[in-house]
């Protein structure tokens, strides 16, 4: 059986990619009608965000000693960076979509586990 502690950590990282991710989200919505210097300007923003983003998530699979742990989130916010960067906002959305369900899984397991042991 799995260490609470460990078991706490993943869930709060899990949390906390998971409100990264659809901040992210939120910040190409913003995007999308952006012309010219705004573009790129916000589009550099957004991919600066999206690099601490994975960051974050190499951060925590160090902290937790995984590498599987977010590796979909991982490539999925990869790809959306070069979806943003073609314009390809409903891909990228995808992308989005699709981190986020990795890492809803990832709290559920965690909250899972915990309830197992009478933690939750």
């Amino acid at each position: 059986m799995a260490d609470p502690k460990d078991l706490i950590r993943k869930f709060e990282f899990s949390e906390k990619v998971k409100s990264e991710v659809s901040i992210a989200n939120q910040l190409v919505e913003q995007l999308i009608g952006l012309k010219d210097d705004e573009f790129a300007g916000g589009k550099k923003i957004v991919g600066a965000y999206l690099n601490a983003v994975l960051l974050e998530i190499r951060l925590a699979q160090n902290v937790l000693g995984s590498k599987v742990i977010f590796s979909k989130t991982s490539r999925k916010l990869t790809e959306a960076i070069g979806r943003i960067d073609l314009k390809e906002f409903d891909e990228a959305r995808q992308c989005f979509s699709e981190a986020l369900t990795d890492t809803t899984t990832s709290c559920v397991e965690s909250l899972e586990a915990l309830a197992k042991l009478s933690l939750m």
